[in-house]
């Protein structure tokens, strides 16, 4: 078919628009109404196609006014094409709305990139144009970073009182006492704060009172380590741990793939073992972020089903 042929009797969403409000209304007055155009203007537009298209769409001998067979064909082809128009439409504001957005993330969670960074790979699938940057930085105090503005999303094993603040819940897991598999406490069926006194604790550097395995184990029980020797990396901690350099208090998923190799064995803190919390902190009524914040949050769960051990999924 010729190009400018076929353009000159190209079906356009107008006459799709103006038969299904005919058809629901009934009237050529009141479907004109539902469109925001005058009656004159609509009858307009119908003369028009069927002129070009060279058919009758309207049986305007009958009231209320009926489409023919070629109305009828067309209505049936609106009904496919206008919703479909419809939501591309949505889609492209959408993608408009979305060019020059962002979604900083920052951690306050040693040992978190394992799934972090497999979590953002699979958002940055779904929103190829938001700018998506992990902001390491220094320091423990990231919440801060987050109230300023400076990023969107911290990861925090903390849920604090903040002003402007939501924590969203992301996943539980248990917190277990990793040692050498030579180390005298390897053949406990489960470890008591006073078990730790003599001990060298191996922590991540930040304070004691950010740490579950004193706020809510040793403290409580008026108990003290021996020692306390600190590293950043996780690959780091299980080494000394091996080697007998002392033990440590980690999550459980951290440390799986050293407990299937035998190079350390884990064991629960108290007999009912200890759980801890990881969750997603935002600010409060952020229109800017909060839906990206959500499907981040969204994507940070799949994967960490997928990948972690023994956790729980907050709904």
């Amino acid at each position: 078919m010729n190009f400018m042929a076929y353009t000159h009797g190209m079906i356009d969403c107008r006459i799709l628009r103006a038969l299904a409000a005919i058809a629901q209304y009934g009237s050529v007055t009141a479907a004109a109404e539902h469109l925001h155009m005058s009656q004159s203007a609509l009858s307009h537009v119908i003369s028009d196609y069927e002129q070009r298209l060279g058919v009758r769409l309207l049986n305007r001998r009958v009231r209320p006014l009926a489409l023919t067979t070629a109305g009828e064909r067309l209505l049936r082809c609106g009904e496919v094409v206008l919703p479909a128009l419809d939501q591309a439409h949505a889609d492209l504001q959408a993608m408009r709305h979305q060019q020059g957005q962002r979604l900083y993330l920052a951690t306050e969670c040693y040992g978190c990139l394992e799934w972090l960074l497999p979590s953002m790979d699979r958002f940055r699938s779904q929103q190829p144009d938001i700018d998506l940057d992990l902001r390491l930085g220094s320091g423990f105090e990231r919440l801060q970073d987050l109230q300023a503005g400076n990023v969107d999303v911290v990861i925090t094993p903390d849920a604090p009182s903040r002003h402007r603040l939501r924590f969203i819940p992301l996943f539980s897991f248990p917190m277990v006492l990793v040692c050498s598999p030579r180390h005298a406490l390897a053949q406990r069926k489960w470890i008591r704060p006073r078990d730790l006194a003599e001990e060298t604790l191996i922590t991540y550097p930040v304070s004691t009172c950010r740490l579950d395995i004193y706020s809510r184990f040793l403290e409580p029980a008026g108990v003290q380590p021996q020692g306390r020797i600190t590293s950043e990396l996780t690959p780091l901690i299980e080494q000394k741990v091996a080697s007998g350099a002392g033990i440590a208090a980690l999550p459980m998923w951290c440390v799986s793939a050293a407990l299937d190799a035998g190079r350390v064995v884990a064991r629960p803190l108290g007999k009912q073992g200890m759980r801890s919390q990881l969750y997603a902190a935002a600010r409060e009524r952020d229109d800017h972020s909060s839906p990206l914040v959500e499907q981040f949050v969204h994507c940070a769960k799949q994967i960490a089903r997928a990948q972690l051990v023994e956790i729980s999924i907050d709904a």
